[in-house]
This record gives structure tokens, sequence and C-alpha cells, in this order.
């Protein structure tokens, strides 16, 4: 930007111009701005402008009369409106070459201005999709510590439950052994506790069965939470990897922002200058068709006195 700065100035703008006016050449926008080798459109036309306002013209009102000779204050003053006229449509297209360069700066950044507004709407659309993204595997994750928690505590439940039955067929055996021990002569009723012991041996069995197979299940369980949780893991690197991917879109989409604001900014200053030279160009042509009036109304007057 300061090389741009330093590049297109007043001084140089106009020693350019001068330069190019010097050697039969019109100092248009487009001129200068390959006499220097670069700059900027909106930067130059404010000086050549400034200069050429700075500029002498030619006036009928500033040719001196000489008020001997009827003859020669008549070509004087046609001479004088003639290079005024020559100067006001040279003017004019400049002012039109200058205007075509703003107008074509302004289409440039209006097309620019629409590029980055459609790439914006882009990263908007990949913003969303990975929001939704994230909200999907966080329900996901959710919804399996759930039901590995409820898995893990049903475990749990059953396995205690066929060791209280366990321990409960062990305290009758070690009881009915007691009773045998204390009676021997209750053979039938030792018989009796026999049955129910080997019932009872088949009870703890078949618990400690149970038993061996809500250890299984439970291992299983533990082995399918320690999955789930290897799951939520890769789940939670994912979600960290989104977060940071939209962190670094978001940014992305601020930076766009701002730069198509900036671009909206260059468009209307652009626009504004566009509407100021089409201004200057009505003026400089009404100055025209008035002088062009003079001109007339001057030969109209010679013809008359001749």
């Amino acid at each position: 930007m300061e090389v741009k700065k330093t590049l297109v100035s007043y001084e140089s703008v106009a020693a350019a111009a001068e330069s190019l006016a010097n050697g039969g050449q019109r100092p248009s926008v487009r001129a200068i701005i390959a006499v220097l080798g670069g700059g900027s459109p909106n930067a130059v036309l404010p000086h050549l402008q400034a200069w050429k306002a700075a500029r002498p013209s030619v006036k009928a009102a500033d040719v001196t009369i000489d008020p001997r000779i009827a003859a020669i204050l008549a070509e004087q003053i046609t001479a004088a409106v003639t290079d005024a006229i020559r100067t006001a449509e040279a003017r004019a297209a400049d002012l039109e070459a200058d205007a075509e360069a703003v107008a074509e700066a302004g289409r440039l950044a209006e097309v620019r201005a629409d590029e980055l507004a459609e790439e914006l709407a882009r990263v908007q659309a990949d913003n969303q999709q990975l929001v939704g993204q994230v909200d999907a595997m966080s329900r996901e994750f959710e919804q399996v510590k759930k039901e590995t928690s409820a898995a893990v505590a049903e475990a749990r439940v059953d396995a205690q439950r066929e060791r209280d039955a366990a321990e409960q067929a062990r305290q009758a055996l070690a009881r009915a052994e007691l009773r045998l021990e204390a009676v021997p002569a209750l053979e039938q009723q030792l018989a009796d506790l026999r049955v129910q012991l080997d019932a009872e041996r088949k009870a703890r069995t078949d618990a400690e069965k149970a038993g061996a197979v809500a250890v299984a299940q439970k291992e299983a369980a533990e082995r399918q939470a320690d999955e789930y949780r290897s799951r939520n893991t890769a789940a939670e690197q994912r979600e960290i990897k989104l977060r940071a991917d939209l962190t670094d879109l978001a940014g992305k989409l601020e930076a766009k922002s701002d730069k198509l604001a900036e671009v909206s900014a260059q468009a209307a200053q652009n626009a504004a200058e566009r509407d100021a030279a089409r201004n200057e160009l009505a003026e400089v042509k009404a100055g025209r068709d008035t002088a062009r009036t003079e001109v007339a109304d001057l030969k109209a007057g010679k013809g008359k006195a001749n």
C-alpha cells in the first residue's frame, strides 16, 4: 500500500500529464498509469482533475481586442473561441476516457464482490454441516454411555444374586451335617436331609453355573463398555477436530466478510467517482454547446458587418 501512495501523487501525475501534453498526447487516466508504470484509476483520477483545473484555459473574455481593426478583432475572437471549443472537446474526450476507466474498475470490483459472496455462502453451508455432524456424534455418545451403564449395573445385580443363592446352599448343608452328627439315630431325617442336600448341591451347581454365566456376561459387558469407551474417545477426538475446523472456518468466514465489506466500499466509491465524472462531462458538453452558440452568433454578426 505504501508503494502505491509513493507512486501516485499529485506531483507524479502532474509531471506525467505535462509530459503527455507536451508530446501531443491526451493526458488520460490510462495514459498516465502507463507512464507511471502502475497505479489505480481511483488514485490517479483526482490528481488528474486537479491538474486540469489548474491549467489556464483560453476564453473569449481573455482576448485582447484591437479596437482599431474590426477584421482583426473578429479573427481573434473566432480563433479564441475555436481554441476554447477544441480545448473543451479534448477535455470532454479525456473525461469520457477517465469515466470509462473508472467504470471498468467498478465492474471488476462488482464481479469480485459477487465471487466473495458465493464463497461466503459455501463457507456458511460447510459450517452448518459440521455443526450437524458434531450434534449427531454427541447424541450417539450419550446413548452409548447410557446403554453401557445399564448393562454393567444389570450384570452386577445378577452376579450378586447368584452369590447369595450359593451362600444360602452352603449354610443349609452345614446345618444339615451338624444335625446328622448330633443325632445319629435320625437316619430317615438324615436321608431326607441328604436328598435336600443333593437338591441344594444341584441348586448350588446351577447357581455356580449361573454365576459363571453372569461373570461371563459381566466380562462381555465390560468388554463392550471398553469398546464403547474407545468409540467415545474416538468420537471426542473427532469432535475436537471438528470444533477446530469449525473455528478455522469461522475465522475464514470473518476474513471473507471483511474483504467483502472492503470491496463493497470500493465499489461504492467507484460509483460515486463515476457519477462525478459524468456530471463534469455533462458540464463540459454544456460549455461546448454554449461556445458553439457564441461562435455561431459571432459568425452571424461578422456576416452582417460585412
